[in-house]
């Protein structure tokens, strides 16, 4: 699992096959299982979030959506939200700002993954996360021109 940051076998799924999934497979499973999964090359792996991470993410999305929406600056995402940052490239941060700027169209999006680069992502650090996984996430973020993670 050294190409995904070194994450834990268990967190990866084994269907589709690794190496062949694709966005629909993300909202399928979701849908399907309530389960989310992030998807790396073509690889389903899984976001594992757990209650104390869940009130962090809650008061950071709180905090910033206090601010934001009264502005009318665009909006604001919780640990649900996927986003397609790039063509076969599925991120879920556990809160993101998008300003109106960066949402194609100006609109809220409809589709369950939008192809859509936040300005402001921010992961949550959980046990399961590893350091090579956060950094090959930070590196995909800012290659994807969110400006600040």
């Amino acid at each position: 699992m050294t190409q995904l940051g070194d994450v834990s076998p268990s967190r990866v799924r084994l269907h589709p096959f690794p190496g062949i999934a694709n966005v629909q497979d993300v909202i399928d499973i979701e849908r399907r299982e309530n389960r989310l999964c992030e998807l790396v090359d073509g690889v389903l792996v899984e976001k594992i979030m757990g209650y104390r991470e869940a009130l962090i993410a809650l008061a950071i999305g709180g905090a910033l959506r206090t601010f934001v929406r009264p502005r009318k600056l665009g909006l604001v995402s919780g640990p649900d939200g996927m986003m397609q940052i790039f063509p076969g490239l599925v991120r879920i941060p556990d809160v993101a700002f998008a300003s109106w700027q960066s949402i194609p169209g100006g609109r809220v999006p409809t589709e369950a993954a939008p192809q859509l680069v936040p300005d402001l992502a921010v992961e949550v650090l959980s046990e399961s996360n590893t350091p090579a996984e956060m950094s090959r996430k930070m590196r995909e973020y800012f290659a994807a021109a969110v400006r600040l993670v």
